[in-house]
């Protein structure tokens, strides 16, 4: 027998190797037994990652929105703009073509005074032919009063000279000098005329500019807005990008997943041999569905049910299952229950108000989960409601109905 002492020592060898053993395993046995609630840690990571995504995508698409707004509001404005240039420059073509008759008048007018004044010219020299006349004929005394006489005035408002003139020359040059006051006056108020409109015209031209000033700093904030959107585009074109590769982790993950479960053979729930149950019992209203506008699947890629005073109703397992994670989510999901169907199928419902079960329990189909709310990345009530098939997001509409 071996001693006591050695016994001992042996014993507590044993035990301590034993410990050993269990500490070392206890991880891998946990990870076993519970894959889900290993999983679904790096699942919410996953999750987590795409709602920032997706709120970064609904952030660049309302500011698109926004950009676009501006861009048509500023191409309004500079249609505006060009309408008041296109106006201004008609206006100045009107004005200039009725300066330019005003100038054709005014050479019109002066060429009729310089007429009259050539006939005026030509009269006195007949009466200068007239005036030698009377010289050659001896009459000394009316040909000195005649070259003393300053200006054709002082000659005809002197009676001898009066005399000497015959009464056709004398009313001839009198009309014509009216003629020349009367041409005078209608070439003055001509001009007048002409001075306004030259001075619209000045009004005009100084508008014009300032429209192209405008004109020049729309089409500046036009270009800026352009090279915005541009931006903005490529900026939701890579988040697109980072999008899709955020639903590939997540469904890698998946994949992972069910591998996993399908090597330990923890498969808790056969599927159900009722149906799908309508998730909101109570709440009956869609406000999105799966499929976008152009009928492609969403990112969104579930249903979200809400009506009016809804917080607060209830939400039911649509099958039974077991629960993988009911951890709060406050980036995306908010507060949310994920059940696995055990058949490939897992269910998700989101934005609750709270939630009554806990990551590894079993629930029937029918049974209550939590309460609508509007937790996480929310903007009102409602349950988000969403089905995956290995991973797959799914139309829940083929499921569920009421």
């Amino acid at each position: 027998m071996l001693c006591k002492a050695l016994r001992n020592k042996m014993v507590k060898i044993a035990l301590l190797a034993a410990m050993a053993v269990s500490v070392a395993a206890a991880p891998m046995l946990q990870m076993y037994l519970t894959p889900a609630a290993h999983a679904a840690s790096s699942l919410e990571e996953l999750q987590q990652k795409q709602e920032e995504i997706k709120q970064q995508q609904e952030e660049t698409k309302a500011k698109l929105e926004s950009l676009k707004a501006d861009q048509a509001q500023q191409e309004e404005y500079k249609n505006t703009l060009d309408q008041q240039l296109y106006n201004v420059k008609q206006e100045k073509y009107v004005i200039q073509e009725r300066i330019d008759s005003l100038d054709a008048q005014i050479r019109e007018k002066q060429t009729q005074i310089e007429g009259r004044q050539t006939e005026i010219d030509h009269n006195f020299d007949q009466l200068g032919q007239r005036i030698k006349a009377i010289y050659l004929a001896g009459e000394t005394t009316t040909l000195e009063v005649l070259l003393h006489a300053g200006s054709a005035t002082e000659l005809m408002d002197n009676m001898e000279v009066v005399q000497s003139i015959t009464e056709h020359d004398r009313q001839l040059i009198d009309r014509l000098q009216e003629a020349i006051a009367s041409i005078k006056d209608e070439k003055a108020v001509i001009e007048a005329s002409r001075d306004e409109v030259a001075a619209a015209k000045l009004e005009l031209d100084k508008k014009q500019a300032e429209i192209n000033a405008l004109v020049e700093e729309s089409n500046r904030v036009l270009a800026q807005l352009n090279a915005n959107i541009e931006e903005e585009n490529q900026h939701l074109h890579a988040l697109d990008e980072q999008s899709a590769e955020a639903a590939a982790a997540v469904n890698q993950w998946f994949a992972q997943y069910y591998a996993q479960q399908g090597g330990s053979g923890n498969v808790v729930a056969a599927p159900s041999t009722g149906g799908w149950l309508w998730p909101a019992p109570g709440t009956y209203g869609i406000t999105s569905t799966f499929y976008d506008s152009a009928g492609r699947p969403s990112a969104h890629g579930a249903l979200d049910i809400s009506s009016g005073g809804c917080y607060g109703n209830l939400i039911v397992a649509t099958r039974a299952g077991t629960v993988m994670n009911a951890m709060p989510d406050p980036y995306g999901y908010g507060i949310y229950v994920m059940l696995d169907h055990g058949d490939g199928y897992v269910t998700i419902y989101g934005h609750m108000s709270s939630k009554i079960v806990s990551a590894g329990q079993y629930v029937s189909q029918g049974q209550t989960l939590g309460y609508i709310g509007s937790t996480g990345y929310s903007t009102g009530p409602h349950l988000h409601f969403e089905v995956r098939y290995y991973g797959r997001q799914v139309d829940p509409q083929q499921f569920v109905g009421y």
